[in-house]
């Protein structure tokens, strides 16, 4: 029996406009040059594209329609997430709404993100060897590992890389909650009052600084080993250190997920 490969990440970042339409249930995508390319629906978990690429309306509805979001960004900051409805209602999901209706939800919740950015901040400062003191002050800690990505890279590497982490943590982010019942009938929790996979998504980014980080340490050794200058980093490099950790992301994300539920449960 062959087993059916899990679903993927598909990246779209074309250097000249792409369109995506489809045929039946495969993705079609149609280049400028004539070229077409099929994939099937069933091996796409979550889309993440350029705004050079198209979307025809039918492909939007029926991607979206089976469960699979889309995040679609420039150089510089996302445009637009694209969520469908939930397959199915879950426990999560109904306990958040419960939540929102309580008056005080507002800074229940800011209580926990702000105890989870500390949480998290004292696994990274064990692990990059930071400043005991930066355990307290997450947004400080930031600061730190930024400036010792500069001092690993360059300018320009630190800018990319942070953007594009914090992009792939998102569009991940978004997904994974989508499968816990948060839909796009739910712009609330999504969007508006809260933006859930924002919120979530920027913890999962302070989690993986230390992907980040150790990437660019190991690539700064290799080149002074060698005594080669440090290449520039391109999108597909970044995208396949982000990829190579997935099993890992996975269980960073998940950890923050399921501590929400737990905290949200014991609340209520």
């Amino acid at each position: 029996m062959t087993l059916e490969p899990d679903p993927k990440p598909l990246y779209l970042e074309p250097e000249a406009p792409l369109r995506i339409g489809v045929e039946g249930s495969a993705l079609h995508i149609e280049h400028e040059d004539g070229r077409d390319q099929y994939l099937p629906l069933r091996r796409i978990s979550r889309i993440i594209a350029h705004e050079r690429v198209q979307f025809d309306t039918e492909a939007l509805l029926k991607i979206t329609r089976r469960g699979i979001p889309i995040l679609i960004h420039s150089d510089e900051h996302p445009h637009a997430r694209i969520v469908g409805p939930a397959p199915h209602p879950a426990s999560l999901r109904q306990r958040f709404i419960d939540l929102l209706a309580r008056p005080d939800w507002e800074d229940r919740y800011c209580d926990w993100q702000r105890a989870m950015h500390r949480r998290i901040a004292t696994v990274l400062v064990h692990r990059l060897k930071a400043p005991k003191s930066l355990a307290n002050d997450p947004e400080a800690l930031r600061n730190w590992i930024e400036n010792q990505v500069e001092r690993e890279s360059d300018v320009e590497t630190r800018r990319k890389t942070a953007y594009r982490f914090r992009q792939l943590n998102l569009a991940w982010m978004q997904q994974r909650l989508l499968r816990h019942g948060f839909g796009g009938e739910e712009e609330t929790l999504l969007y508006d009052t809260i933006d859930l996979p924002a919120r979530l998504g920027r913890l999962l980014d302070d989690r993986t600084q230390t992907i980040r980080l150790g990437w660019l340490r190991r690539r700064r050794h290799w080149a002074e080993k060698r005594n080669t200058p440090l290449p520039s980093v391109n999108e597909r490099q970044i995208v396949r250190v982000y990829e190579k950790d997935a099993a890992r992301i996975a269980r960073l994300g998940d950890d923050i997920i399921n501590r929400l539920h737990r905290w949200v449960v014991g609340i209520q």
